[in-house]
């Protein structure tokens, strides 16, 4: 299973890699447009379909994740339950996938908030990533023997802070974060800036709260029997 996961997450990082070409490629040739639209395009139908394919692909995968693990949480972690999973639990589940769609569509009705919000809002999906990136020292740390919670609170709420701030960014318009933070003169040049320190800070907080962690005596393995 570590092996797949390896595997895994190097072929999958490579092909994001690949998919950066795209908009270098697109910038090389001057193509004008979005570039995920028209240098597929440039290669013909047949390559615009695969690609299209591709994209439903990833966009279907993302859905399945997103309800099966809001229907888990929902339905089981929540509420602690263990063992088997039963036929009410299940019932519960797709209730929960019901809400979370429609929850889920409630942005695209923010087109009519005005010419900011709405964009803006939606536009939070993009820089998810950014929100989630404390999830990054999370995961990949989570061998150090002192990790703990506090660990986890110190990498995850100040990745989601500085997402948040982004979107908030694009709603009033105005500058928040500080210019030495933009890295380079394009136009995600404050994204990037924001997500490289902001994953510099969230290491840096999951290193904080382990080594906290140490100074916090061991918990017993097992409670004594009475």
């Amino acid at each position: 299973m570590f092996k797949g996961f390896i595997w895994a997450g190097l072929l999958s990082g490579g092909f994001i890699f690949l998919f950066s070409s795209v908009g270098l490629y697109a910038r090389a040739v001057g193509a004008e447009g979005p570039p995920s639209l028209t240098v597929p395009a440039l290669f013909g139908l047949p390559m615009l379909l695969v690609f299209n394919a591709i994209m439903l692909t990833s966009a279907g995968s993302t859905l399945d994740s997103t309800f099966s693990s809001t229907a888990k949480v929902g339905a089981r972690d929540w509420f602690h339950r263990k063992g088997a999973p039963t036929e009410s639990q299940a019932r519960l589940g797709r209730w929960w996938i019901i809400a979370i769609a429609l929850l889920g569509n409630v942005p695209l009705l923010s087109i009519y908030l005005g010419d900011r919000v709405g964009p803006a809002i939606i536009l939070a999906t993009t820089i998810s990533g950014t929100m989630v990136m404390g999830l990054a020292p999370i995961f990949l740390l989570a061998f150090l023997p002192r990790a703990g919670a506090l660990s986890f609170h110190l990498a995850f709420w100040p990745g989601l802070v500085f997402g948040v701030l982004r979107v908030a960014e694009n709603v009033i318009a105005a500058p928040i974060f500080p210019a030495w933070m933009s890295l380079g003169t394009g136009r995600y040049a404050v994204d990037l800036g924001v997500n490289i320190y902001g994953l510099l800070l969230c290491t840096a907080g999951y290193l904080i709260g382990a080594w906290l962690g140490s100074f916090t005596p061991k918990a017993a393995k097992a409670l004594p029997e009475a």
